[in-house]
Parts: C-alpha cells; structure tokens; sequence
C-alpha cells in the first residue's frame, strides 16, 4: 500500500511538473495530434456501451409478447429508436474502425476532425434515441400527456447537458484566455 501511495505521489509530482513545463514550451504539433486521436478514442469508449445496451433492449422488446399488442404509434416510436441506436452505433464505432484502417498513413488531423464531427453525430442520435425511448415507456405506462411532459422534459435536460452548457463554456474561455488555468 505504501508503494503505490508513493508512486502515486510521484505520477502527481510528475504531471505538476509537466503541466509547468507545458505553460513553458508549446506542445509538438505531433504529440498533440496523438493526445487528440487517444482522447477522441477514449470518449467513444465511455459512450459505445450505452449505445450497445440501449440496442439491446429494443431489440429484445420486439420480441416480447407484449410488443404483438402495441399500437401503431408505439411501434412507430420503437422504430425511430432502434434506427437512432443505429444510427449512433455506426458514429460512434466509425472513428475507431477509420483509426484501424487509416493507421500510419499520416492522416490524423482528418481523422480528428472527421471523427469529431462522427463522435457528435454519434452523441445526438443517442439523445434521440434515448428520449424516443424514455417516450415509448411513458406512453405504454401513464398515457399520451405524461408522454409529452416526459419528452419535453428528458429533451431539455439533454440540450442543456450535452449541447448548451458546453457552448456557453467556449464562449466563456474565449473572453477569458488570459486567466490562468485551472489544475
């Protein structure tokens, strides 16, 4: 336990001293080309398995029993979530399947940018799956208004979360960029 506390201790001292020497010396075009390429990797990591279980799940429910009883509009919705799940699964994986193909051509700026936009696309279907989801449960469970209610409110969150808080972010460093940064 007493080594890993202190080796801990050391990665913490080493990442101080390479964030001071970061605000010393510029990053290599290079190894910020890598950084971006692992980072875009990482996120779509942290979002495939939400896109694979949602998947999952519709793809079950249409085989249940239940489901020969919907009506036409519950199916409809179950439609347009399950094509918005795919929708999202083929964003999501996209950038990692470029990232194989692509490998050691020299391409990572167009893999950065295109899997940014990808991994955006990605992210929007998601929420549009999601919340046509959220939708159909309210609807089979508690009706037409509680559906409408629920949709508004699950839309929202979503929009505030993922899209205008992050906007507002940006917007925000770019009048701050001479404060120092945060560690």
């Amino acid at each position: 336990m007493r080594h890993y506390y202190r080796n801990a201790m050391e990665s913490d001292d080493f990442a101080a001293r390479q964030h001071r020497r970061s605000l010393r010396e510029p990053e290599p075009h290079y190894a910020r080309l890598s950084r971006n390429v692992t980072d875009l990797l990482g996120e779509l990591r942290v979002a495939q398995p939400t896109v694979q279980i949602l998947f999952g799940f519709l793809l079950a429910v249409a085989f249940t029993e239940r489901f020969g009883q919907a009506s036409t509009f519950e199916r409809v919705l179950h439609l347009i979530a399950v094509i918005l799940t795919a929708v999202s699964t083929a964003c999501l994986v996209g950038p990692v399947v470029w990232h194989r193909m692509l490998f050691g051509r020299g391409l990572r700026p167009e893999l950065i940018s295109a899997g940014n936009k990808a991994a955006l696309a990605g992210a929007a279907a998601l929420f549009g799956a999601i919340a046509v989801v959220i939708a159909l449960i309210v609807k089979v469970t508690f009706g037409p208004i509680a559906t409408g209610v629920a949709f508004a409110g699950v839309c929202l969150l979503f929009v505030t979360l993922w899209f205008v808080v992050p906007i507002r972010m940006r917007r925000g460093s770019r009048k701050s960029k001479d404060a120092p940064p945060i560690s």
